[in-house]
């Protein structure tokens, strides 16, 4: 009896450790394999805003941010994923914020806490602007959602209006021309961009903002700096991007002011930007130094120029 005794306790004891060892395998290959949070992302910092201007038409903010009717800044906040045992990412996006110019309040949005509350599985797979290919609504930032294991095909758009401060189901009434079309046909016209590339810096006609290029090192002996030279370092190193408010200034005004602000220190308006041969009256280029000599050898091939 004491032998068989000792044997039950024995083979009880090896299935007690074998169960321990097997429990904690698990348990370490489980956390082998939980995503990890490579970083957290935030990217409006309202305390990087500044106005500059007299007349409070230029914008300094973080270089991710984005100058939304003119009006609002705007940023997401989100966190980069990965398993242990996977060499790619995933981005998990959670709000985003946007901060009013004009009544100088931030607000913040949880987009994610939203979607699961209608369905635990909902992922926030978007947030931003439209495609370039989409229709534009006033104020309007786009979320997609996704159930996790859904095709893409499935996706669920949803519409925030920065001004009204809620969600909302936009119509025709809501659309406007797409940010890119503000100065679309008169930069396509002529070689602006290229002459801001040439010097180190970027122009993005679908926000009207400056950043430095990605590919060269910027100028610095620009009349920019000579008027806010306080904001040089941050665009030069590419923390920081500097935004026309483009409800408050017309293409006239914003071609212009390109010219001058990328120009040598000291020196009216930048050299080489040429009106292409294709929209010039006498099918020549022909070098121009305001918008009003753009529209005098302008041969009205892509419809009127608006000021």
């Amino acid at each position: 009896m004491r032998y068989r005794y000792w044997i039950g306790m024995i083979v009880t004891i090896s299935f007690i450790v074998l169960g321990v060892v097997y429990f904690y395998h698990q348990r370490s290959s489980e956390k082998e394999s939980e995503p990890k949070i490579i970083k957290s992302v935030n990217e409006l910092d309202i305390n990087k805003i500044k106005v500059l201007g007299d007349e409070k038409k230029y914008i300094l903010s973080g270089a991710d941010t984005v100058l939304v009717g003119g009006r609002y800044l705007f940023g997401r906040s989100y966190k980069e994923i990965r398993l242990k045992d996977s060499k790619s990412t995933n981005t998990e996006f959670i709000s985003f914020s946007y901060y009013d110019l004009d009544t100088q309040k931030g607000s913040t949005v949880n987009v994610l806490e939203k979607v699961r509350k209608e369905n635990k599985k909902n992922e926030v797979i978007r947030i931003g602007l439209p495609t370039f290919g989409g229709p534009a609504y006033k104020d309007t930032i786009y979320i997609e959602v996704l159930e996790a294991g859904k095709p893409i095909s499935e996706v669920e758009k949803l519409y925030y209006n920065l001004g009204k401060g809620d969600y909302y189901s936009p119509t025709d009434s809501d659309k406007i021309p797409s940010t890119k079309e503000l100065d679309i046909i008169s930069l396509s016209m002529t070689n602006l961009s290229d002459r801001i590339s040439d010097i180190g810096y970027y122009y993005a006609t679908d926000y009207r903002s400056i950043t430095s290029a990605s590919n060269g090192k910027p100028d610095s002996n620009i009349n920019l700096f000579s008027m806010f030279p306080n904001i040089e370092k941050g665009i030069i190193n590419g923390d920081e991007k500097l935004s026309m408010r483009y409800d408050q200034m017309g293409n006239a005004e914003v071609f212009d002011t390109l010219l001058h602000w990328f120009a040598p220190k000291g020196q009216e308006t930048l050299s080489g930007v040429k009106i292409k041969a294709d929209y010039s009256v006498d099918g020549q280029e022909h070098e121009i130094h305001s918008y009003d000599e753009l529209k005098n050898y302008y041969n009205g091939k892509r419809g009127e120029l608006s000021e």
